[in-house]
Formats: C-alpha cells, structure tokens, sequence
C-alpha cells in the first residue's frame, strides 16, 4: 500500500504565475522503497490577463491529475 503526500505551490512561469498540485507516493519494496510522483498546473493565479486566461483555458485539470494518479497506481 502506498502513502500519498500533497504538495501545493504557486510557480512563476514567464509572465504569468501558476497554481501547482503535487503528489507524492511512497511504498515498500523487496529491498526499499519506491517513490513515484509528479505534478500539474491547477490554474493561472497572477499575470497579465489576456495571457492568464489564454493559458487558462488549456488546462484540464481533471485529466491532468487522473493522469498522474494512473502513473502513480502503474509504478511499482
């Protein structure tokens, strides 16, 4: 069984400033241990408006953590 860890924070990205969900899932293996993780952009928090909402526009926010949670369930 894995433990999962949530991680949030705010990345600048040229002009523009994101919201960032991460996760981060730790089991036990047969010498150790397996990390696997990674991380998607929630939302546009800060910048210019018109490239905000451009760039808003193409997340897919559900998808992007269903993809990860897959990855996360196909490691290890």
């Amino acid at each position: 069984t894995a433990r999962l860890t949530r991680f949030a924070a705010r990345c600048p990205v040229e002009e523009i400033t994101l919201d960032v969900e991460a996760w981060l899932a730790v089991r036990s293996a047969a010498e150790g241990f397996v990390v696997t993780g990674g991380a998607y952009p929630r939302r546009v928090v800060g910048g210019d408006g018109e490239v905000a909402e451009r760039v808003g526009e193409r997340f897919e926010t559900e998808r992007f953590r269903e993809e990860l949670f897959d990855l996360i369930r196909t490691t290890g």
